[in-house]
């Protein structure tokens, strides 16, 4: 998903979220399985649970603890071990929905591409070669994970492509921490 700051990109994302953990429609889409989020932000992401908190309380009150977890750790997309930090990242969430809350981990977002890429020189985000190298580096990501089916049953990738000031992490959010 891409769009300039302020068209509600990160509040779609988590209406998605909320959907996959709720195993609920998503605008007309029927989720096919209900699980777990992985929401790794590289900034903004103070604001993530409170505005998950929205969502959750508007549409899914029933949802009492969410099968959510965010960390605003998130490796340069652009880097060499960008692929390996993010499974790690992606294990330990799966293994943590799967124990606390006995699904799999549905839905992994980034947010935003942009922050995360980590370009290094000036009009790197206008690169289309660049561009190919960071969905190569989430391409990695979704075929790495599908091959543990078994434990976790796979998960979906979902890159977003502005940063608020910090407010109370609502309990029913849960943050990984590095």
């Amino acid at each position: 998903m891409s769009g300039p700051w302020g068209v509600f990109k990160t509040f779609v994302v988590l209406e998605l979220a909320a959907a996959a953990m709720a195993g609920a429609s998503f605008i007309d889409f029927p989720i096919v399985r209900r699980g777990g989020v992985l929401f790794i932000t590289a900034e903004g992401g103070a604001e993530i649970p409170m505005r998950l908190h929205a969502v959750l309380e508007s549409k899914y009150p029933e949802i009492e603890r969410a099968p959510f977890a965010w960390t605003d750790h998130c490796p340069r997309l652009l880097g060499r071990k960008a692929v390996n930090e993010l499974v790690a990242l992606a294990n330990e969430a799966a293994a943590r929905m799967h124990n606390e809350f006995g699904l799999p981990l549905a839905l992994i977002a980034i947010d935003t591409v942009v922050a995360a890429a980590g370009y290094s020189q000036v009009g790197e985000e206008s690169d289309a070669a660049v561009g190919q190298a960071i969905m190569n580096v989430l391409e990695q990501l979704a075929q790495l994970l599908p091959s543990q089916r078994a434990r976790y049953h796979g998960a979906s990738v979902q890159p977003s492509a502005h940063r608020l000031p910090p407010r109370k992490w609502p309990q029913r959010c849960r943050a990984i921490t590095r």
